[in-house]
C-alpha cells in the first residue's frame, strides 16, 4: 500500500484491546444495530425476539406479547419488562413460565412482590469453580436450618453468624 508521497504504509490489524466490546461492535453493514450471538448449538447475526403465549390446556395457545432486543441482551434482563408489558396490556399471567436464562432469585422475589406474578422455570447450572475440582463441595451438600440460622457444612461444623 501507497501513501501520498509515495511512503510504503503497511495494514495493521487492531489488537483484541483496541477492539470495541462485542455488545457494541458493528457486525452488518446493512443493520447496524444487529448484533452477533451465539446460544448452544445456534450462532447468528441479528436480533432476540422473546415470545409470551398463553398455556391453557384447554384453550387454545395465543401470542400475549412480542419482545424485541440487540442479541446481546441476556433474557434475565428481559423478564421484568416482558411482565411489565403484559401487565399494562391487562393480560398479566398468574403463573409465568419461563426458561432457566429468565430466572434468578432476584427476579422471583421482584416477580412475586413488585408484579404479583408466580416466576416459574428450571435453575441454570452451577458455574462456580466447585463444579470443575473433584471433591469440592457444592450447596446440595450443606444443611440449612432455617429457623436456628444456622447452616451445616459436610464436616459438621456450623455457622458462626447467619
Amino acid at each position: 500500500m501507497t501513501a501520498e508521497g509515495g511512503a510504503k504504509r503497511r495494514v495493521r490489524f487492531k489488537t483484541n484491546k483496541e477492539l470495541p466490546p462485542a455488545a457494541e461492535g458493528i457486525e452488518s453493514p446493512y443493520d447496524a444495530d444487529a448484533r452477533y450471538r451465539h446460544k448452544r448449538d445456534t450462532t447468528w447475526t441479528g436480533y432476540m425476539v422473546h415470545v409470551s403465549e398463553t398455556c391453557e390446556p384447554t384453550a387454545p395457545h395465543l401470542l400475549t406479547h412480542v419482545h424485541t432486543t440487540a442479541a446481546t441482551v441476556h433474557e434475565a434482563q428481559c423478564t421484568t419488562p416482558i411482565q411489565q408489558a403484559l401487565l399494562d396490556k391487562e393480560l398479566p399471567p398468574c403463573e409465568h413460565f419461563v426458561d432457566a436464562a429468565y430466572m434468578s432469585a432476584e427476579l422471583l422475589v421482584h416477580s412475586r412482590d413488585e408484579q404479583g406474578i408466580i416466576l416459574r422455570g428450571p435453575t441454570r447450572p452451577s458455574q462456580g469453580w466447585q463444579m470443575q475440582v473433584a471433591g469440592a463441595y457444592t450447596f446440595e451438600q450443606f444443611t440449612v436450618d432455617w429457623e436456628q440460622q444456622e447452616v451445616c457444612c459436610p464436616q459438621g461444623k456450623r455457622t458462626a453468624s447467619w
